[in-house]
């Protein structure tokens, strides 16, 4: 057990805190049976397809471009390696910052904002923080002041009118949340 508690004290904050899904922000990205672009492909994903992140694999250098290797499982049970330049945890362009959660709500969106940016349009990765969305209606928010550890990018996400899904929806680049760690 103290092997176990000493293992986790030694890795990177970044590792216990890696997110459990992606999108996809490829057009259509390859899913290959190992770590390395020459694997065979065992499946496919479109942009902005969601895979459940089962482990952070190799980092790798294709087309220039270092990243990691991400083991993911698609909706239908497909289980293989997608190279991280082409989802939403590419490490080209990321950001970290702490800031203050200003304030959160429902209008046209769920916006959320931290420091001056408003990541209402975004599909975020809040972490931890998975009950986020259900403090935007309580009527005393027990993170609104609190202080967060932001890592984000510009990625691809789906903006609807009015954040209507029924209404036509056009592609957009917008800053997103790739992980929220709470500081204080």
């Amino acid at each position: 057990m103290k092997q176990l508690v000493l293992f986790f004290l030694l890795l990177p904050l970044s590792m216990i805190a890696q997110s459990n899904t992606l999108f996809v922000q490829g057009d259509v990205v390859n899913i290959r049976k190992a770590p390395n672009a020459q694997a065979e492909v065992v499946a496919k994903a479109k942009r902005l397809e969601r895979l459940t992140v089962l482990q952070k694999s190799n980092q790798d250098v294709i087309g220039g471009v270092t990243d990691f290797w991400y083991q993911v499982k698609t909706e239908t049970g497909k289980v293989g390696f997608v190279f991280g330049n082409f989802t939403s945890l590419k490490l080209e362009g990321q950001k970290t910052g702490v800031f203050v959660l200003s304030e959160l709500y429902f209008g046209d969106c769920f916006h959320l904002l931290l420091g001056d940016i408003d990541f209402g349009l975004a599909y975020n990765n809040y972490g931890s923080v998975d009950d986020l969305t259900d403090d935007a209606d309580s009527e005393t928010p027990k993170y609104v002041g609190k202080t967060f550890r932001v890592t984000y990018n510009d990625l691809y996400t789906m903006y609807y009118e009015a954040c209507n899904p029924d209404l036509p929806g056009k592609l957009i680049k917008t800053e997103t949340i790739v992980n929220l760690q709470l500081v204080d």
